[in-house]
């Protein structure tokens, strides 16, 4: 494959990883709302569920 297809690839999907993995840390204007997720959800909550949804994106990135 050629190598700049290649990063592009990468780079997309690296995006694409990252704005499900974010989306409850910063706030996004109208898209989200942070103040409710912690509301809702404990810090001891959230950060087992970001580092496995983090892991579920990175095994395939990682294999590239």
């Amino acid at each position: 494959m050629n190598r700049a297809v290649e990063t592009g690839v990468l780079t997309l999907q690296s995006f694409h990883a990252a704005f499900p993995l974010l989306h409850d840390w910063f706030p996004l204007s109208r898209l989200n709302d942070v103040q409710a997720v912690r509301t809702v959800d404990s810090l001891r909550k959230r950060v087992p569920v970001i580092l496995v949804a983090a892991l579920s994106f990175a095994l395939p990135i990682g294999m590239l």
